[in-house]
C-alpha cells in the first residue's frame, strides 16, 4: 500500500508539473493570454483534479492488468480519446469554444494522461 501511495503522489505531482510546462510552452504561441500566477485556491483545485484523475487511471490500470510501457501508453491514449478529446471537440462544436483553446487543453490532457498512465502502469 505504501509504494502505491507514493506512486500515486508522484503521478499527481508529475501531472501538475507537466501541465505547468505545457501551458508555459504553448499558451503564448497559441495566442492565449497569460494572466500570471493563479490564486492559491485554483492551484488547490487543480491538484485535487489531478488526484482524482490519477486515482481513476490507477484503478483502471490495476483492474485491466496494464503492464509495461505499451499497455500504459495505450491506456492513456484510449482514455484521452474517449474523454477529453470528445468533450473538448463537443465544446468547440456546440458551445463555441475557440478551437485553439480546445487544442491547447487537449494537448495538456494528452500529456497528463500519458504521464499518469505510464507511472501507475509501470510502478503502481
Amino acid at each position: 500500500m505504501g509504494s502505491s501511495f507514493l506512486v500515486v503522489a508522484a503521478a499527481v505531482v508529475s501531472a501538475f508539473i507537466v501541465s505547468m510546462i505545457w501551458y508555459g510552452a504553448f499558451a503564448g504561441p497559441m495566442g492565449m493570454e497569460d494572466d500570471g500566477r493563479p490564486p492559491l485556491w485554483k492551484i488547490a483545485v487543480e491538484l485535487t483534479r489531478s488526484v482524482v484523475v490519477t486515482l481513476v487511471v490507477a484503478w483502471l490500470a490495476a483492474r485491466l492488468g496494464v503492464a509495461g510501457l505499451a499497455g500504459a501508453l495505450g491506456l492513456g491514449l484510449l482514455l484521452w480519446t474517449g474523454f477529453p478529446a470528445v468533450l473538448l471537440s463537443g465544446a468547440v462544436l456546440w458551445e463555441g469554444v475557440p478551437w485553439r483553446r480546445a487544442v491547447l487543453h487537449a494537448g495538456d490532457w494528452l500529456a497528463k494522461l500519458l504521464v499518469v498512465a505510464v507511472m501507475v502502469g509501470l510502478w503502481g
